[in-house]
Order: structure tokens, then C-alpha cells, then sequence
């Protein structure tokens, strides 16, 4: 998940089980959630479905903004 993110940091849990041939939406919901809860993503769109997360700590360590 990490290294996806690092890759994709501005992604869906859709997105994110495509792209991690993961088979099950749960798990990934719940590793996103879990990266929530710690401030590492934060859900932008406000809605309850298809939502989009971004992981501001790693776009802002990509752009040089540390």
C-alpha cells in the first residue's frame, strides 16, 4: 500500500484494488481508513461514495515541499 501510494497519492479505494490486484474492496477500505485515522490520507470530495483520498505528506515530499 505504501509503495502504491507513493505511486498514486491522490487515489480511490477502487482505484487502489485495481491497481494492487487485490480481490477484496473491504481490505483496502480498511487500510485507507486506517491511514486516515493517522493523518496520512485525508478524503477530499465529501462525499459517501466514490470518494477520492490524497496523501498530502507524500505530494508535498514528490513536489519538493517537505
Amino acid at each position: 500500500m505504501v509503495d502504491y501510494l507513493i505511486s498514486a497519492p491522490i487515489t480511490s479505494i477502487s482505484q487502489a484494488q485495481e491497481n494492487l490486484d487485490m480481490e477484496s474492496f473491504t481490505t483496502i477500505q480498511r487500510h485507507i481508513l486506517k491511514l486516515e485515522s493517522y493523518g496520512i490520507m485525508r478524503e477530499v470530495t465529501g462525499k459517501g461514495r466514490n470518494r477520492i483520498y490524497r496523501a498530502e505528506q507524500i505530494l508535498q515530499i514528490l513536489e519538493g515541499r517537505s
